[in-house]
């Protein structure tokens, strides 16, 4: 099973900023959302910086084989709240 990381205030907060398309741009980076979307991410070629899972949804991705360590070697995953 994956290494879930805590998530810092600061990182919660830039990773709200990304809401906006302007902290987009000067970031170079934005979130992806929803289990296809991330699918699909998962197979292009894209870099990714973190996954934020919810918890009820962990099982999911363990099911599907790609929560393993091998895969997210350079993924720093992160297990949420939900809440705002």
């Amino acid at each position: 099973m994956a290494e879930f990381l805590n998530i810092s205030q600061t990182q919660l907060k830039r990773w709200a900023r990304l809401a906006d398309a302007k902290a987009r741009k000067d970031e170079g980076i934005f979130l992806a959302e929803g289990v296809k979307v991330i699918e699909e991410l998962l197979v292009s070629g894209w870099q990714i910086e973190a996954l934020l899972i919810m918890p009820e949804k962990v099982k999911y991705w363990e099911k599907l084989g790609l929560l393993t360590p091998k895969k997210f070697q350079s993924i720093n995953l992160h297990v949420t709240s939900g809440k705002k």
